[in-house]
């Protein structure tokens, strides 16, 4: 998992003054559960109960990479001598060097210990025990580095158990042997694999690209003079280790890039220093011609092409928009073309499999929709970090259709544990029961969809209680693995996931469907379908942290569980927002429920991670989701004083390097606090107000316990809502806000919840809906028809199944006018052979 993701919630190590927050084992103080550990003696016990339990274990036959025996003969699959894909019945297949249909079920991080290090120095009174630095006995072996200034008490706790030393090449050994017989094939991404080895499949990520990058962002300058050169070099000389091995899958490079900072990081840019500025203006100089003809499309006052490349300038028309596309489309095509040409210049046998796409900037369907574009070109699978409740299939579908049916790797998900108080996870199960039941859902739903061939768990082992050490004392803390700190598996997760890996053959083969999950509405992918209306103050509010008489009457936003977009519930947190805005600024009024109110120790653009306000608005192309445009803001405004008058530090995001000054007051209130701010519309780009005016809009609220964000709350958007726009809401600024201030669900005549299944030939479409509306239902992005619900408010609608659908997974869609309502599963089954 990335920086980026790491930024989305931690764990949550207390103050050096509480006390230590963790026991001589690792293991937080103050939370129980079953198993916990409590004494050398049961470490010790272990021992034999892991024999017991690991030689209990009967995964099915594989071959010796773990793919399905036989299949090569039966699929007329091909024998290359290394991993490759073929398209068998309309479905992608990945076929292992001996010729038979694999999936690969990958560990992240696997064979290392490094995320089970955490930093000790400079807060050892956090720790109930920690070895003495200059003892040279077995439990030195749990310092990272010559420094000691980070400890594992994973490798500590092994040194318990066997009461020996930490010998890796032994313990790599015995990894390789759990986690096949859990039915796992692959060592995914940050893997460790020790020479002289156990043999598993695994990817190889290059490391070896030129250091060139566009402006401040992870985006490499491939134009750059000698980047080609210098990759060639660079690769020729990393690939060497890897070209024979037939135990590699294929090459990854780079790691969740932020390409939507692409345009704006581009234009911004020194054409001196950043060659792919240059590349861009010699573009725009071939569209229009004269620099006059430039300047009307895009609205600038440029002297010159010459001067274009060294100036810094912003796209702010949709000429401008349309440039940049073109330019994208050409920059990635280009990219994705230099790295496999490159790659395949000293390794033509193994695959190439891309650069593992952050969630979400997928979530944008314009650069989603680039990316697979471009990168189906080049490479022989794409890699996606995804992580989400569900698996969209009609996400992976517009993929795998853009791409030119390039099959899909997910190169990262997971689901965190609260149990063992570990707080942080992109999405949060209930306990580890439930933690394999969404594992299974999961892996299930990719292995039968016939466009993924492998799903890898972000990670191997649990990360350390208090923060994995490379990020310090505010390091990711989740309950994300398969084994705790003490060695102990969570055997009642790895019940489903062995179902799940176990089976994965049958499920592509479309011998039975996979698994459903039944999700809790708060666990749905959220919609952008949320209005509100706000309302003219003819009086200025007073910014005193009071809701008083000047503000006007109009909606209340209540943000509570089911806004939970990051973290796991807590009783009594919650908050009421009210809105307003007048000539000059944006009025914020926040009513927070919060048993730690008022915590953040973090200033300017760090203030996100503890208790704080988020405001995101976007004042141009309401209708547009995508990326972060050039207008669009987003303030974060801090809920710790900076003073006994309640001031409150804020922080803009997304271009302002200037900082404007927001003022904004924080105080005490019963139950929690309140904020009260005044955003200057000039700086949300918002230059007069004709009401009605709409806006693209979201806010919501972090909640810290003084250390770290442990959770985050957002009336409409999701935890990608600072790197993208899709999921944000809509507000619009009236003179008076109307009855109920605006439709802040679909209509009541656009819920519907709907199951299909295929009887005698025909799809048969059940579910409830509003009596009387009308849906219409597709199949794979066919239209089947329209239904329309009973009276009793229940539907039940025959369509004639289109001919020559093959069996296996298909999705059934059902819409109201342009907006998706439900999305379901068919499973279609192989017609019977006699």
């Amino acid at each position: 998992m990335s920086l980026t993701l790491s930024l989305l919630g931690v764990g949550e190590p207390a103050n050096a003054a509480d006390g230590p927050v963790v026991d001589q084992y690792g293991q937080k103080i103050g939370v129980d559960w079953p198993g916990k550990v409590t004494s050398d003696a049961q470490l010790r016990a272990d021992v034999a109960a892991d024999k017991a339990y690991y030689g209990s274990l009967r995964p099915p036959k594989r071959d010796l990479y773990g793919g399905d025996i036989g299949t090569r003969q039966t699929m007329k699959l091909r024998k290359t001598g290394y991993f490759h894909v073929q398209t068998v019945n309309g479905r992608s297949v990945l076929v292992d060097p001996l010729g038979n249909q694999f999936f690969s079920l990958g560990l992240n991080s696997f064979g290392s210990v490094g995320d089970t290090y955490t930093q000790v120095t400079g807060r050892e009174d956090q720790f109930a025990w920690l070895p003495d630095r200059d003892d040279t006995g077995p439990f030195a072996d749990g310092w990272r580095a010559s420094d000691k200034a980070d400890y594992s008490f994973y490798v500590s706790n092994l040194v318990r158990k066997y009461g020996h030393r930490f010998d890796q090449l032994a313990w790599y050994d015995q990894q390789v042997d759990r986690v096949t017989r859990w039915g796992f094939n692959t060592a995914g991404g940050f893997s460790n694999l020790v020479p002289g080895g156990a043999k598993i499949p695994y990817v190889a990520h290059l490391d070896s690209s030129p250091g060139y990058r566009i402006g401040n962002s992870s985006i490499p300058d491939i134009y750059h003079d000698g980047y080609a050169s210098e990759l060639d070099t660079n690769f020729a000389a990393e690939i060497q280790r890897y070209r024979d091995d037939p135990y590699l899958i294929g090459y990854m490079f780079f790691n969740e890039i932020n390409w939507p900072a692409l345009r704006l990081q581009l234009t911004a840019s020194n054409g001196a220093q950043v060659a792919s500025k240059r590349v861009l203006v010699r573009q725009l100089q071939d569209t229009y011609g004269t620099i006059d003809a430039f300047n009307r499309a895009w609205n600038l006052n440029a002297t010159s092409f010459d001067q274009l490349v060294t100036m810094s300038f912003s796209p702010t028309t949709d000429a401008a928009v349309a440039d940049l596309d073109t330019f994208t489309a050409k920059f990635l095509d280009d990219f994705y073309r230099l790295y496999a040409t490159t790659i395949r210049a000293h390794d033509d046998r193994h695959m190439v499999i891309g650069d593992r796409w952050l969630a979400n900037v997928v979530n944008d369907d314009k650069m989603r929709g680039q990316l697979a574009t471009a990168a189906g070109r080049h490479l022989d699978a794409l890699t996606y970090n995804y992580y989400s409740w569900d698996l969209d299939l009609n996400r992976i579908t517009d993929i795998y259709t853009k791409s030119g049916r390039t099959p899909v790797i997910i190169t990262e998900f997971h689901y965190g544990d609260p149990t063992h108080g570990l707080t942080f996870g992109v999405r949060m199960a209930k306990d580890a029961t439930d933690k394999g039941k969404l594992y299974r859902n999961y892996v299930e739903k990719a292995a039968a969809s016939g466009m993924v061939i492998g799903a890898h768990w972000f990670e191997f082992l649990d990360q350390a209680a208090t923060g994995r050490w490379f990020q310090g004392p505010n390091g990711e803390a989740g309950a994300i693995g398969l084994i705790d700190v003490t060695d102990r598996p969570y055997k009642d997760m790895l019940t489903s996931v062995m179902q799940a890996n176990y089976s994965v053959y049958n499920l592509m083969d479309g011998k039975r469907p996979p698994y459903e999950y039944p999700f809790t509405p708060a666990q749905a992918d959220r919609q952008s379908n949320k209005t509100t209306e706000i309302p003219h103050a003819t009086t200025p509010p007073v910014i005193d942290g009071e809701l008083d008489a000047s503000w006007p009457a109009g909606p209340t936003l209540a943000l509570g569980a089911a806004d939970l977009v990051l973290g796991i519930p807590e009783d009594g947190v919650g908050a009421e927002m009210r809105l307003a805005w007048d000539a000059g600024n944006l009025y914020v009024h926040a009513r927070v429920n919060d048993p730690t109110p008022m915590r953040n120790a973090f200033h300017g653009f760090d203030i996100w991670n503890g208790d704080a306000i988020e405001i995101f608005v976007g004042p141009e192309n309401v209708d547009q989701g995508g990326g972060i445009q050039l207008k669009d803001s987003q303030i974060i405004i801090s809920a710790q004083p900076l003073d006994a008058d309640g001031t409150a530090e804020s922080h803009w995001y997304n271009n302002k390097p200037s900082q404007p000054p927001v003022p904004a007051v924080v105080k005490p209130a019963e139950g929690g606090y309140t904020v009260e701010a005044a955003i200057p519309l000039a700086e949300l780009n918002i230059d007069s107000v004709t009401p009605p005016r709409p806006l693209r809009f979201d806010i919501g609220f972090d909640d810290g316990n003084g250390n770290q964000r442990q959770r985050q709350y957002l009336w409409n958007g999701v935890d990608g809502n600072s790197a993208n726009r899709e999921k944000w809401g809509r507000a619009t600024l009236v003179e008076e806000a109307s009855e109920g201030g605006g439709d802040e669900q679909l209509p009541t005549a656009a819920q519907i919840l709907t199951t299909a299944t295929v009887v005698d030939g025909q799809v048969i479409v059940t579910g409830t809906g509003e009596p009387g509306a009308r849906y219409e239902t597709w199949l794979d992005g066919r239209h089947l028809g329209t239904m329309t619900v009973y009276p009793d408010g229940k539907v039940r609608y025959p369509f004639d199944l289109p001919a020559r659908t093959r069996p296996g997974p298909h999705i059934v869609t059902v819409t109201y006018g342009h907006r998706v309502l439900d999305v379901s599963l068919l499973w279609l089954r192989p017609a019977p052979r006699y």
